[in-house]
């Protein structure tokens, strides 16, 4: 595997792998509270599009499988005080903590996880803590509802009012992935079967497909089911 820019050894900082939507977050949110002085969060992935984001996110990178030990010595694992593992298949999830887990036996090991049939073997690889991703949005979702005649709808703390909307895919979309089509694009709706829109079942759209979508009830059509 290929390493680029691989940091200089320091113990006790942080490593995330994967470096989707939801592992740049993460390692962004991280960043925010690395004092000053301290070194940034290394990120892992086998993407050359996602390294070149990163590298521009201002973050160290490692170039390559997040399960290989080779490329997890590259970031230093071994030495890391905590670990984030969010890379979007189960099983990658549980080689991955395991293969962490064969370096640094005393990290702090934070997995994400989509379904929660995946936590007992990922809790088994070596995970600290693990995060299920359905679950986590439908509780925050939850906390955050009303009802009222015209349904249910999220309030953010600016006073909008938003809705999350179904709606076909539109043909300048069929061949694209879902995250190209836009942030507001929560996951895609295929078969019936609802996918996270990193998820690589999706990974372009199709003619037939649903998205569902994050509006403001202002852009929002009246009468457009969610």
């Amino acid at each position: 595997m290929d390493a680029h820019a691989a940091p200089p050894r320091a113990a006790g900082h942080t490593v995330v792998i994967g470096y989707g939507a939801t592992g740049g977050h993460a390692a962004r949110a991280i960043a925010t509270r690395v004092p000053s002085g301290f070194r940034m969060p290394v990120v892992v992935d086998h993407d050359v599009e996602r390294m070149a984001t990163a590298l521009l996110d201002g973050f160290w990178f490692v170039l390559g499988d997040g399960a290989d030990p080779t490329v997890l010595r590259d970031a230093g694992v071994a030495d890391a005080g905590q670990v984030v593992i969010a890379v979007p298949e189960g099983r990658d999830v549980v080689r991955t903590t395991s293969a962490v887990r064969s370096l640094n036996p005393v990290a702090t090991v934070i997995a994400l996880v989509r379904e929660p049939d995946w936590c007992d073997p990922v809790t088994r690889a070596g995970a600290d803590h693990i995060v299920v991703a359905d679950r986590e949005v439908g509780r925050r979702l939850g906390l955050m509802v009303r009802r009222d005649p015209a349904g249910v709808r999220v309030r953010p703390a600016a006073g909008w009012d938003w809705a999350v909307e179904r709606r076909p895919v539109r043909a300048a979309e069929v061949g694209r992935p879902a995250v190209a089509c836009g942030p507001e694009v929560l996951a895609v709706v295929r078969g019936g079967v609802r996918h996270w829109r990193e998820d690589p079942e999706v990974a372009t759209l199709q003619a037939g497909d649903r998205l569902l979508v994050a509006c403001t009830s202002a852009s929002k059509r009246p009468g457009t089911p969610w």
